[in-house]
């Protein structure tokens, strides 16, 4: 596999790909396990826990804050686990974990504080939208820069665990959503930038919200209910 030429240093993350060592300009490796993959500053845009990628480990004057050794997302039933483990972290503020149901329009859903050198962690994600879910990583340096994962995917089977749904989308002035427990339910306009452009708490089964004030521009919704989400899907406001 060839890499583009660059100051950096790139490194195998297989898993079970065995130790491939690092390339300091540019070159190629050798891997029974290896795939194709589009390469930027960060992550390799796209990864599953059976395929290759690559981090950008580090550079001499901008070293990452963390080396992501592993990445994954698993069904557990309605549940999905994702988890990851890290070689070095340095000067790492947090770790923020996002979800999204198309792979293009993503919210946060965990955040994460670093535990140190050789480290592994795991979230639950409860009752996630059926179907596929995408997840990525987004890990922070104390200075605000951040690194952004490969996005991993599993798929969730509620079997009509969740009913949620929100109409009409795409809307203009007010949209309505139903099917909701009414018991401590919040529901959250996100912009794309996961900032809460609008929130209600309400004890409804089905809720109106007004949106006509909102610019037009794609978001987020969510419905949280006991603290679990069971909505969240793209809103297009026109």
């Amino acid at each position: 596999m060839s890499f583009p030429s660059s100051t950096s240093a790139w490194q195998s993350n297989t898993l079970g790909a065995g130790a491939t060592g690092i390339l300091s300009t540019t070159g190629s490796v050798a891997g029974s396990s290896m795939r194709s993959r589009t390469y930027s500053s960060g992550l390799a845009t796209t990864a599953t826990a059976n395929q290759s990628y690559f981090t950008k480990s580090s550079d001499i004057i901008n070293p990452l804050p963390v080396h992501l050794i592993s990445f994954t997302a698993s069904a557990k039933q309605c549940d999905i686990l994702v988890s990851f483990s890290t070689g070095v972290e340095t000067n790492i503020k947090h770790y923020r974990l996002e979800n999204s149901t198309d792979g293009s329009h993503f919210s946060t859903i965990a955040t994460l504080s670093p535990k140190g050198n050789n480290s592994e962690y795991s979230y639950l994600h409860q009752h996630p939208t059926s179907g596929n879910n995408y997840y990525r990583l987004i890990m922070e340096d104390l200075d605000g820069t951040y690194t952004v994962s490969a996005i991993v995917t599993a798929s969730a089977d509620c079997g009509g665990v969740t009913s949620v749904s929100v109409y009409p989308n795409p809307a203009t002035t007010q949209i309505t959503i139903t099917g909701m427990s009414g018991v401590n339910t919040q529901i959250r306009i996100l912009n794309l930038h996961g900032q809460v452009a609008q929130t209600i708490s309400t004890l409804n089964k089905a809720e109106t919200l007004d949106i006509s004030q909102l610019p037009t521009a794609n978001y987020v919704i969510q419905v949280v209910e006991n603290g679990t989400i069971t909505l969240n899907e793209k809103l297009v406001k026109m």
